[in-house]
């Protein structure tokens, strides 16, 4: 049998892990004063992360919309910025409202990060062995970007790509069940 120690060295306390979640779910705080903040952030100059990811990411979306057949095209209004999404709600009850739900939800959990990143700067290494990175559903594509992300000027255009692969999913999701179980939700728009 095997004794184990349980002395510890000075070493072995000053390593610790820290673990990154990133959920499935929306917080239960109001999503769009959430996304407001991130945004009023984004304009201050001590964020020029979170405005890259920002205007990033509305191009990554403007793209992908253009991409889209014309009828679910219509679905979508115009807009400026990527936060702009969550100021039309019924967007999240439409055709698209997983590919919407998707961005939303990692733009929220992406921005979050960035912006803590960006304030505390000299406490985030994300090449770290302590590091763990977890998430479940949509924020396992959140939680993505920050792996492939060698250092934190990398993880803007990361990021804006992992919206993209959100809206891909949605759109994808949302024509696999139209091919199972038609729906003439465009047309009674």
């Amino acid at each position: 049998m095997a004794g184990f120690s349980s002395s510890t060295s000075p070493e072995r306390e000053a390593r610790t892990m820290s673990l990154m979640y990133f959920s499935n779910e929306f917080p239960n705080d109001d999503l769009r004063g959430l996304l407001r903040r991130l945004q009023d952030l984004g304009k201050l100059r001590e964020y020029p992360l979170l405005a890259n990811f920002v205007d990033a990411a509305t191009r990554v979306l403007h793209d992908e919309i253009r991409k889209l057949s014309t009828g679910l095209r219509s679905t979508l209004p115009v807009f400026d910025t990527i936060f702009s999404v969550a100021d039309r709600p019924e967007l999240r009850k439409g055709p698209l409202s997983g590919s919407i739900d998707g961005i939303l939800l990692c733009t929220l959990e992406l921005g979050t990060y960035i912006a803590y990143a960006e304030t505390n700067r000299a406490t985030v290494d994300l090449a770290s062995s302590t590091n763990s990175l977890a998430g479940l559903g949509i924020g396992l594509l959140a939680a993505s970007a920050l792996s492939i992300s060698p250092k934190l000027d990398c993880l803007p255009v990361a990021a804006a790509e992992i919206i993209r692969v959100a809206f891909r999913l949605g759109t994808l999701v949302y024509e696999v069940s139209q091919d199972l179980e038609p729906t003439d939700f465009i047309e009674t728009l």
